[in-house]
């Protein structure tokens, strides 16, 4: 397993660094707006370095696996590989949001379908039962595809935690008996992060883009909602691990439909671009330029970030799986202090 880790990890850089080069040359760049945390023009689309190893591997483990989880890894690599090319395509023209929706939507369908039960439920379920944990699976694959793209914003952030988060999600799978390694999939999704890392930990070189954000939602989400079904001690703990994201995008677009404004349009009043701009303003009070208080700024908000993960919410987490503390009650302490501190820092408010 060793071997498979670091040849992921290298692969997903040197595709990385592929790509960068393939961006400068055929100028898949973004360019800084209002609406921006970066300074200067950027490459983007380096999505492409860490969805296409663990597209691979995906299709790998899907044939390579016996039991019920095959047919389901397949579809998550492909519908995966599908919002990918969609968000490529969208890095370079702009694709209506109802497209994107469809999209996501209909790997999302083709995802659960190939489930082989509804997730929570046993044939006796009532249908009504069934019909809600269907559509509530699909708006979750849906909702974390989406808060990915809102929260990768600021230079290294998506990619730490989808690493910290794979990396936790691990830990706790080795506690299970199980009959296929989930483990091994989220600790090889964690080292094709981490090899795109290496080019976009502050100050970035290169951006994942919609390639990328859109891609390592939908397969976190799906992953995670594969790990649940199949425990159910599980479920909340895979609620809990990504409370970060999910608090700051949840509490800012409720605010920003509160105060009666658009909440489709692009914006940048997320509290981790809210916080990263005071950060940003206080190193330059204290005499460091734009560029390097900016690279400040996202560092320090990244480490944040990894801390709560590591030291709050991974212990909730662990505690809800081994069931030493009720799930909605682990996850409600987890939470708790996170809306907070959103409200706080002025989520929802520019």
């Amino acid at each position: 397993m060793s071997w498979l880790l670091v040849g992921t990890f290298i692969a997903s850089f040197l595709l990385t660094a592929f790509t960068r080069r393939l961006a400068l040359r055929a100028s898949w760049i973004d360019s800084p707006n209002h609406r921006s945390s970066h300074l200067e023009p950027t490459p983007k689309a380096g999505g492409i370095g860490f969805a296409i190893p663990f597209c691979v591997l995906l299709l790998w483990a899907s044939t390579s696996t016996r039991g019920p989880m095959g047919i389901p890894l397949a579809i998550l690599s492909t519908g995966a590989a599908g919002l990918a090319l969609i968000g490529f395509l969208d890095d370079r023209k702009d694709i209506p949001a109802k497209w994107r929706l469809a999209m996501q939507l209909g790997v999302g369908t083709a995802l659960l379908a190939s489930f082989w039960q509804i997730p929570f439920t046993d044939p006796g379920s009532p249908t009504w039962l069934r019909v809600f944990i269907t559509l509530s699976c699909l708006f979750w694959l849906c909702w974390m595809t989406n808060l990915y793209n809102f929260m990768d914003g600021i230079d290294g952030l998506a990619a730490s935690h989808t690493i910290a988060v794979s990396v936790a999600l691990a830990v706790l799978c080795f506690q299970w008996d199980l009959d296929f390694p989930y483990e091994h999939l989220f600790l090889l999704l964690a080292a094709s992060s981490a090899g795109f890392l290496i080019l976009n930990w502050p100050p970035a070189k290169i951006f994942m883009g919609d390639t990328g954000s859109a891609y390592l939602g939908f397969v976190l989400a799906g992953l995670m909602l594969m790990i649940a079904a199949t425990v159910p001690e599980m479920l909340w703990s895979c609620l809990i691990l990504p409370a970060v994201f999910i608090t700051d995008s949840t509490v800012t677009l409720i605010i920003r439909i509160a105060r009666g404004q658009l909440f489709y349009v692009a914006h940048r009043s997320h509290c981790y671009q809210n916080a990263t701009k005071n950060l940003q303003v206080t190193f330059e009070h204290q005499g460091q330029n734009a560029a390097t208080a900016r690279t400040r700024a996202h560092r320090n908000y990244n480490y944040g970030m990894l801390i709560i993960i590591v030291l709050w919410l991974f212990p909730l987490a662990w505690l809800a799986a081994a069931e030493f503390v009720d799930g909605p009650l682990a996850a409600a302490i987890a939470y708790t202090p996170l809306v907070i501190g959103c409200l706080l820092l002025g989520a929802g408010r520019e």
